[in-house]
């Protein structure tokens, strides 16, 4: 089944598929049927239908019936006139002319697909073509009631034989019982020679058309216009379709004689003499090896259509070839134009090879003159047919085709003749600017198959020539063919030079300004890509360019790389200016690259920081000591001298799977251990360092794995009411417990997770547990507490920090009465205005806040004025020494008495001993939590103590 969308009700015409389809011409929907009764395997009426009916609807195009969709359909006589009649279908397509429709149809005026009727046997049946003598009393098989028996009958009439009908109800059981020599042949219309069987007699034409139920006058009308605008357009479309899908004019099936038949019997195998060098028209190919070329093909095609098997074998000059056909090693020669008397008879051309005369320009030379004409030695076949047409002429043969184009250049002969395809593919007038082609006359000479007369029969010619009428190739084809191939000469850098002496000098003196320009734009570029613009020292991408070169081919060697940069840089910038800057920054530079040019690498990373690589040796260790020394001095200042942080990762042994970077960290590491001198000063990368970098690299590469794990735990340290020393609420707090370290303490995490803002998800993941955790208490009906969970600064940036909180909280309801949101004082410091505008969207939204550490870090009392906060939380700093040290104490005090006063309750965390306790409570604290009452606990622990508290 196949659809077409938006064509032309013409295309109803189309039908000619007669596949049933459907087609909307403004509100009617028509269908249409195809008889497929004598459709088979090598039979493809259905392919012919649709080929010329989808042919006719492009061409019918601008008529007013419009086929909004078409559908496909099998149909066979019986089923399409009883779907005719009960109107299933409005009309059929491919029907032949018969008596046996006239009383139900009505047939357009004109066919619309055409084929023909043949009795068919198979190959070893002793029955021969048009030998109708012999067809006397033989079994033929038709379909029952098959509208073709009449043509049958008449036939065999005419011809003066008898035969014995026998009767099939499918197309099938017809093809197998004459394959299985039930019957002994088949009278069929078709389209197509059918598999496996042979041609022996030709039934006539036959001509199919479309159909309507008798009397509707309305949709024959409208099909009758659409075949005969086609037909106006196309006179001979019939034929036209016919052998654009079958590739032969539909006259001419093949259907070999006796005498053909035996011949090929008794000579199944053709010996084919063809050139091995001339590409592209017969070639020996050594890669595959087999012989190719456009001749080739054409034979292999007639040798395959005829049933017979071929060799080929070689020859260079056309002499040698009627050697072999003497010699009887050979019975075909691959080209001829004309017989060799007693020797071989040409066969029908194939194809016909366009020859181009080429001349000197201005020379006139007309087909009938009297001329000597010179031709390349591989064309020596052509010499029967120009011998015969242009006897006028003297021919002489060439070796190659410069040879042959030169000889005419110096007057050897008076023009030339070169095949189009040679002109395509073997030189160029490019190369030989004193020749044109002759526009008066050209030569077509018409390409045959030598066929021995000393091996061969006349029978195999006939053979022969009857399959060529269906394998020929036109001049226009080969000429397209050669146009496809992959070959097409190039004019040498020998004919540019030849023709075109003059320019020359010119061209390579513009070669040569061109090289030279790009090698000074590369140099210029590549100078520029790795240059500082401000230092005009080597920048970072060269450095990690060039160094990971010296590593890699010196891996034996030790090696110091060095970051440095100057301390507070930017104070320097905000103080004196961004040129003061930019000249210190270029007075490091100088003094760098004065103390490293001969013996090291060094480059400006970024900003104020500077790379140097040296070897590991006690000179290059002394210069870096040397950079202590230097005095970097504000310019016209020397009040202001510029320390510099040095840092210097050692590299034993170059390892490239750790990569460069991993090592310029390692030295910015050791640069951050000399944070706390106000000098210049120097530090080595260690061992306690590279375990601290190590443990950071393990936690950033393991983070994601360990948090998709549950490798994160919630624990809860209780908080306790000091008014009555009830549990009345806990803090969330997360402990990693690695699946090989076991528990690693949040000191060591939390901060690398802050920097690289993994934090965001591991916040959401404890919000998560700990809702979940709630929302099962609630369900079981167990006692719940405020819970408080903390807020890292990393949330400030997040605009919809608030609605993805608001979100985990819907998605458990928990009442947010059992939530708090404990965020650190110290986010405070750079961010106040993001700070505040965070906790008043969570109070707006009904969450209770905690200020965590408050009074270590950056809070003021006028913080407390510009916030609503419902908790303070006291730093432990504060009571650390409270036993030892009044003035805590009064602090304290102060900030619980100033709390009270605001309405905001206050807790004190790292309550460890009796002694903090009891002064706390006495000092008006609201609650506490600590070791003293409770460590952090695991949920587990901690249920069973909510569960057991009052």
């Amino acid at each position: 089944m196949k659809n077409i969308k938006a064509i032309i009700l013409m295309l109803l015409t189309s039908v000619i598929c007669f596949t049933s389809f459907t087609v909307y011409a403004e509100t009617n929907t028509l269908k249409a049927g195809i008889l497929d009764d004598y459709s088979f395997d090598g039979n493809s009426i259905n392919e012919y239908a649709e080929d010329s009916m989808n042919t006719i609807l492009d061409t019918t195009a601008s008529t007013n019936f419009i086929a909004n969709e078409i559908n496909f359909d099998d149909t066979t006589f019986n089923k399409g006139i009883s779907d005719l009649q009960s109107g299933n279908i409005d009309f059929l397509c491919m029907v032949p002319m018969s008596d046996a429709f006239l009383a139900y149809v009505d047939y357009t005026s004109s066919p619309i697909a055409t084929g023909f009727l043949g009795l068919y046997t198979t190959d070893y049946k002793q029955l021969y073509f048009e030998e109708f003598d012999t067809f006397n009393q033989i079994k033929i098989g038709l379909l029952k009631n098959s509208y073709i028996e009449k043509i049958l009958s008449d036939f065999s009439a005419a011809n003066n034989f008898t035969y014995i009908p026998v009767y099939y109800d499918t197309v099938d059981d017809m093809l197998n019982a004459v394959k299985n020599n039930s019957i002994d042949a088949i009278f069929t219309p078709t389209t197509n020679n059918p598999d496996g069987l042979k041609l022996i007699a030709k039934g006539g034409k036959l001509d199919y058309y479309c159909a309507v139920k008798k009397g509707n006058t309305n949709l024959l009308t409208k099909l009758n216009s659409a075949i005969n605008q086609y037909k106006i357009q196309n006179p001979f479309y019939l034929s036209m379709e016919y052998t654009k899908l079958f590739k032969r004019p539909y006259s001419n099936s093949i259907g070999y004689t006796k005498e053909e038949q035996i011949a090929k019997k008794n000579h199944p195998k053709l010996r084919i003499l063809a050139p091995d060098n001339n590409y592209p028209s017969s070639y020996y190919d050594k890669d595959t090896g087999e012989y190719n070329g456009i001749y080739e093909d054409i034979i292999k095609k007639v040798a395959d259509n005829a049933g017979f098997e071929i060799e080929f074998i070689s020859y260079d000059q056309s002499e040698m070839s009627m050697n072999g056909i003497v010699m009887g090693k050979a019975d075909i020669i691959l080209t001829v134009s004309g017989s060799k008397q007693g020797l071989t008879t040409a066969t029908l051309p194939y194809t016909k090879v366009s020859y181009l005369p080429l001349v000197k320009k201005d020379t006139n030379i007309f087909e009938d003159s009297e001329i000597h004409v010179g031709i390349l030695a591989d064309d020596s076949w052509i010499t029967d047919y120009l011998d015969d047409k242009y006897k006028q002429w003297s021919v002489e043969k060439y070796s190659s085709i410069d040879s042959l184009l030169t000889a005419v250049e110096s007057n050897a002969v008076s023009a030339v003749l070169v095949s189009s395809t040679d002109l395509q593919t073997k030189t160029s007038l490019i190369a030989h600017p004193k020749l044109s082609i002759l526009q008066d006359f050209d030569v077509e000479v018409p390409a045959s198959i030598g066929v021995s007369n000393l091996t061969c029969n006349q029978h195999i010619v006939s053979l022969l020539n009857k399959t060529i009428q269906n394998v020929t190739l036109t001049n226009s084809e080969l000429e397209r063919k050669v146009y496809t191939l992959n070959h097409i000469y190039v004019p040498t850098v020998k004919d540019m030079l030849k023709t075109n002496k003059q320019w020359v000098f010119i061209i390579l003196l513009v070669i040569i300004a061109i090289i030279v320009f790009i090698k000074w734009r590369e140099y210029y570029y590549k100078k520029l890509l790795h240059t500082d613009t401000l230092t005009q020292i080597p920048n970072k991408q060269y450095f990690m360019k060039t160094a990971e070169k010296i590593l890699d081919n010196n891996s034996d060697k030790s090696y110091l790389l060095t970051s440095l940069d100057a301390r507070n840089f930017k104070l320097i910038n905000e103080r004196f200016g961004h040129i003061v800057g930019d000249q210190t920054l270029m007075n490091i530079a100088k003094n760098i690259k004065s103390k490293f040019h001969k013996n090291g690498l060094y480059a400006r990373s970024q900003g104020d920081s500077f790379l140097i690589l040296v070897e590991d040796t006690s000179q290059n260790r002394e210069l870096l000591k040397s950079l202590v020394d230097l005095d970097i001095s504000i310019h016209n200042t020397t009040n202001y001298k510029v320390p510099l942080k040095i840092g210097v990762c050692p590299i034993p042994r170059y390892n490239p799977a750790l990569s460069l970077s991993l090592y310029i960290d390692r030295a910015n590491i050791a640069k951050k251990y000399t944070s706390a001198r106000n000098t210049n000063y120097i530090c080595y990368f260690t061992d306690d360092m590279n375990k601290k970098l190590n443990m950071k690299n393990m936690i950033e590469s393991e983070m994601v794995r360990a948090l998709s794990k549950g490798e994160f735990v919630v624990y809860y340290q209780p908080k306790y009411e000091l008014a009555n020393d009830t549990i009345i609420g806990a803090e969330a707090l997360v402990r990693w417990n690695h699946k090989e370290k076991g528990i690693i303490s949040p000191g060591v995490f939390i901060p690398v997770f802050e920097r690289n803002g993994f934090i965001v998800d591991l916040d959401f993941y404890v919000y998560e547990q700990v809702l979940k955790m709630q929302k099962h208490r609630l369900d079981m009906g167990k006692k719940v507490i405020p819970i408080s969970m903390n807020v890292s600064r990393c949330h400030l940036s997040d605009t919809n920090f608030v609605d993805k909180l608001e979100a985990v909280v819907a998605k458990y309801k928990v009442p947010k009465q059992y939530i708090e949101m404990e965020i650190t004082e110290s986010i405070f410091s750079q961010e106040d205005s993001s700070a505040i505008a965070l906790i008043y969207n969570l109070k707006e939204h009904g969450f209770t806040i905690s200020m965590d550490d408050f009074g270590s870090g950056y809070s003021s009392l006028n913080l407390l004025r510009k916030v609503q906060i419902d908790t303070l939380k006291i730093d432990k700093v504060f009571i650390d020494s409270t036993e030892d040290v009044q003035r805590s104490q009064v602090i304290v005090e102060e900030i619980i008495n100033m709390a009270s006063k605001i309405h905001v309750k206050t807790i004190c965390e790292g309550v460890e001993t009796q002694s903090q306790r009891d002064f706390l409570k006495n000092a008006g604290c609201n609650m506490v939590q600590g070791y003293f009452y409770s460590k952090p606990l695991p949920y587990e622990d901690f249920s069973d103590l909510l569960n057991s508290s009052k």
